[in-house]
């Protein structure tokens, strides 16, 4: 064998080697290239869902509230209704999906605001309709959603 042929035999091995590992480098990169651009386009996706789920709990929730205020002031239901504080719940959800800080800040003053007329209203019939226990529970609610405030507002 000539020297010429020799070097051409240890030479196409590693040739071949060389193109396999270029060819198996360029499909990974292609193919994280598409996975990463599909689980990209899927988490607006996923979000878009969640958000049309959380917009609908929302506007029942609103219908739920209205109906129960109607009540309430017609003396047909009673005065510990948490159809408010899940509205206002609800929509704090919508807005934590939604990455909107300053809608989260204002929904939890707004669940402040609702758990403090609750615990005034209550307070107001005295002790005949509203029992201890249950001022309590009302209290409990109002500190919760006084101490997640402050937290958000850190």
């Amino acid at each position: 064998m000539t020297e010429r042929k020799a070097n051409s035999i240890k030479t196409k091995p590693l040739l071949f080697i060389a193109l396999l590992t270029l060819a198996a480098t360029f499909g990974l990169m292609t193919q994280r290239e598409s996975t990463g651009q599909a689980s990209r386009s899927a988490v607006p996706e996923a979000n878009s869902a969640i958000i049309g789920k959380l917009e609908e709990i929302v506007g029942i929730r609103r219908r739920m509230f209205e109906s129960e205020e109607l009540n309430i002031k017609a003396g047909r239901a009673p005065l510990d209704s948490t159809a408010e504080i899940d509205l206002v719940e609800a929509r704090l959800q919508l807005a934590r999906e939604k990455n909107q800080r300053d809608a989260v800040i204002a929904e939890l003053r707004e669940l402040v605001s609702v758990h403090e007329r609750r615990l005034n209203r209550n307070q107001a019939f005295g002790v005949d309709r509203a029992p201890a226990a249950a001022l309590e529970k009302l209290r409990i609610g109002l500190l919760e959603a006084q101490v997640r405030l402050l937290r958000e507002q850190k």
